[in-house]
């Protein structure tokens, strides 16, 4: 028999019926979503699936800051930019024309993603 990984377990059809009151009674926990009594996927609150994702970020993050540790530093040319410092939500850089700009942890996140993909592609 397959585990269900949810304190509340739903049938497709129940979720066709009422999908707000499915996710009322489940007052943000998972919801299994059961077809023919096999769960065929979990509902979670939009809050919860971002957490998630940011989480799985973060972790993928550590394991590249783990694995580059021992290498050497390369001086970076911010470019247009001086960063300022860094904030709870993301980082302050300074236009040379003194507008200054915030930059969030998901922007900078997307900027690492594409370098990574930038330089698998070289």
């Amino acid at each position: 028999m397959q585990r269900v990984e949810a304190e509340v377990a739903v049938s497709v059809s129940d979720l066709k019926k009422s999908p707000t009151a499915i996710v009322d009674e489940a007052r943000g926990a998972p919801v299994a979503i059961l077809n023919h009594n096999r769960v065929m996927a979990y509902m979670v609150p939009a809050e919860t699936y971002e957490a998630m994702m940011e989480r799985l970020d973060d972790m993928a993050l550590v394991e590249i800051v783990r694995s580059r540790a021992g290498e050497k530093s390369i001086p970076v040319d911010a470019g247009k930019h001086q960063i300022l410092g860094t904030t709870k939500d993301g980082v302050r850089s300074i236009k040379p024309k003194g507008r200054a700009t915030h930059f969030t942890q998901r922007e900078l996140r997307a900027a690492i993603r594409t370098v990574r993909t930038e330089k698998t592609a070289v």
